[in-house]
C-alpha cells in the first residue's frame, strides 16, 4: 500500500514538473501567455522567447525589422529624437509626440485632462523608463576587445505606459529588467522583482535608486559570451556562472546622492550585484558612463501622481510631492536636455 502511495505521488509530482518546464523561457522581461506556448515581449523585442530584438526606428514604429539571435544591431540607426541600443529612449520634448502621431495614435479627448505624451529625460521613472550606458572598466574591455554596454527598464507603472495593450503584465510589483551587451549583440538577460524606488528631486541633481530581489539570468542563445561553438569551450562555464546568479540587485543613478559640489554627473549609473561583478572580475559596483535615460510618459502622469511616488526611506529629500520638487525637476530636466544637445 505504502509502495502504491509512492507511486501515485512520483506520477503526480512528475507530471507537475513536467508543465513547469513547459513554461517557455521568456528574455528581456517578456512573460509567459497563458493562452499559448509563447511569450508576450516588452516594446523592442521580439520571437517566441522575446530573445529578438527590434531594429532602428522608434519603439511605436511596428513596422520595424527584427534581428535575429546572435546578430548585431550596429547597423540599425535609430530614427530622429531617437536614441539607444533598441532605439527606445526619447531625447528630446516632443520625440513621443511626434512617434505616437505617427503611428495612428490619437490622444483622448476628455475635459480637463492633458494625454498629450512629453519625454522624460531623467533618471527618475514615472511609469516605465530605460537606460542606456557604456560599461566603465577597462579591464572588462580589455578583456573583450569590443565595447560593452548595459542597458534596463525599470517599471514602476506599466499599466500606464504608452506602450501597454491587453497583453500587459498585470502586476502590482515594481520591476526591472537588465540587459548586457557586447559590440552590438545581446549577451546576457537578467529580471528582477519585486522593487522599491527612492526618488530625490531635492538634489542639485535628480537621483533614483532601485533596490530589487530575486534576480535571475540568462544567455542569449549563440551569444558569444555563453555559446561554447562560438567563442571556445570556457564559454560553456560562463553559461553555469550566468544560470546561477541570485540574490537582490541595486541600481542608483548617480552612483552616490550627493548635494554637493561636485557631485558625480547624471549621465553615470552604478550596479550593485555580487555575481555579476564576479562574472566580469569587477571589485565592487558596475560603473556606467554616458547614461541616456527616456520615458514615454502622458503630460498627467508626469505632473501628477508620478513625482508623489516616494517608496524606501521617508527623509524628506525622497518626498516629491512639493511644488518646488515638481519646479526643481523640470528646471533640471531642461537644463539637462539642453547641454546635452537633446532639445530641438
Amino acid at each position: 500500500m505504502q509502495l502504491q502511495s509512492l507511486f501515485c505521488f512520483a506520477v503526480v509530482f512528475a507530471q507537475q514538473l513536467l508543465h513547469t518546464r513547459a513554461e517557455p523561457l521568456c528574455f528581456n522581461g517578456g512573460f509567459a501567455n497563458s493562452s499559448s506556448n509563447s511569450c508576450v515581449c516588452e516594446v523592442g523585442f521580439s520571437g517566441s522567447d522575446c530573445s529578438s530584438v527590434k531594429c532602428g526606428g522608434n519603439p511605436f514604429d511596428v513596422t520595424r525589422p527584427v534581428v535575429g539571435q546572435g546578430s548585431s544591431i550596429n547597423d540599425c540607426p535609430c530614427g530622429a529624437g531617437w536614441t539607444g541600443v533598441d532605439c527606445d529612449i526619447c531625447t528630446s520634448l516632443t520625440s513621443c509626440d511626434t512617434a505616437y502621431k505617427a503611428a495612428g495614435g490619437q490622444y483622448s479627448s476628455t475635459p480637463g485632462s492633458n494625454t498629450t505624451l512629453t519625454c522624460n529625460s531623467a533618471p527618475v521613472v514615472v511609469n516605465v523608463g530605460s537606460t542606456s550606458c557604456i560599461v566603465n572598466d577597462s579591464a572588462l574591455t580589455t578583456d573583450l576587445g569590443d565595447q560593452t554596454l548595459v542597458t534596463f527598464q525599470r517599471r514602476e507603472k506599466p499599466q500606464r505606459s504608452p506602450f501597454a495593450n491587453e497583453n500587459t503584465q498585470n502586476n502590482d510589483s515594481s520591476s526591472i529588467s537588465l540587459q548586457i551587451w557586447n559590440n552590438g549583440t545581446e549577451q546576457i538577460s537578467c529580471f528582477a522583482l519585486p522593487c522599491s524606488s527612492l526618488n530625490d528631486l531635492d538634489s542639485s541633481h535628480l537621483y533614483a535608486q532601485w533596490d530589487c530581489q530575486n534576480i535571475s539570468c540568462a544567455c542569449l542563445p549563440g551569444s558569444t559570451f555563453c555559446d561554447s561553438t562560438v567563442n571556445g569551450s570556457n564559454s560553456a562555464n560562463l553559461t553555469s556562472f550566468v544560470n546561477s546568479i541570485t540574490g537582490n540587485v541595486s541600481v542608483r543613478c548617480p552612483p552616490t546622492q550627493n548635494e554637493e559640489t561636485g557631485a558625480a554627473p547624471v549621465s553615470t549609473c552604478a550596479i550593485t550585484q555580487d555575481g555579476i561583478s564576479a562574472m566580469f572580475n569587477i571589485t565592487g559596483d558596475i560603473m556606467l558612463s554616458s547614461c541616456a535615460f527616456g520615458e514615454c510618459v502622458w503630460q498627467d502622469d508626469f505632473t501628477g501622481e508620478g513625482l508623489n511616488k516616494t517608496t524606501s526611506s521617508p527623509s524628506s529629500s525622497a518626498s516629491g510631492g512639493s511644488g518646488r520638487a515638481f519646479v526643481g525637476w523640470m528646471a533640471l530636466l531642461v537644463g539637462q536636455m539642453s547641454m546635452m544637445n537633446l532639445l530641438p
